[in-house]
C-alpha cells in the first residue's frame, strides 16, 4: 500500500490544522488557569490576609467602599479576589506600621 504525493499534501494540511486547533486550545485553557488563579478560596485569602475568618466575614459583610476584599459567589461558596486580598493585607501593615511610628 503506497501512498501518493497528494494523500501526503492532505495529511500535512490536516496536520497544520491540528496543530493550530491545539495551540487556539492551549491559548484557551491558559486565561481560563489564569482567571481561576485570579480568584481564591476562603482559606487561601485568609492565608494571604493574615486574619481571622470572622474578620474577614465582617469586610466581605462592609458596604461597597474602597479598601475592601472583593469576593463572588460560585455556587455556594465564595472566591477572594488574590489582588483585593494582597492590597488589604498591604495596607493593614501600612496602618500597622504607621501607628507604631505615631505611637513611639
Amino acid at each position: 500500500m503506497s501512498t501518493t504525493l497528494e494523500e501526503l499534501d492532505g495529511y500535512g494540511a490536516r496536520i497544520a490544522a491540528l496543530e493550530r486547533l491545539c495551540a487556539k486550545l492551549q491559548r484557551d485553557i491558559d486565561a481560563i488557569r489564569q482567571d481561576a488563579d485570579q480568584w481564591v478560596d476562603t482559606e487561601k485569602a485568609l492565608q494571604i490576609l493574615g486574619i481571622s475568618r470572622s474578620t474577614l466575614l465582617v469586610q466581605r459583610s462592609k458596604t461597597p467602599q474602597r479598601g475592601k476584599v472583593l469576593y463572588r459567589k460560585d455556587g455556594k461558596k465564595c472566591l477572594y479576589s488574590r489582588e483585593s486580598c494582597k492590597d488589604y493585607s498591604q495596607r493593614q501593615a501600612l496602618a500597622s506600621n504607621s501607628s507604631l511610628r505615631i505611637a513611639s
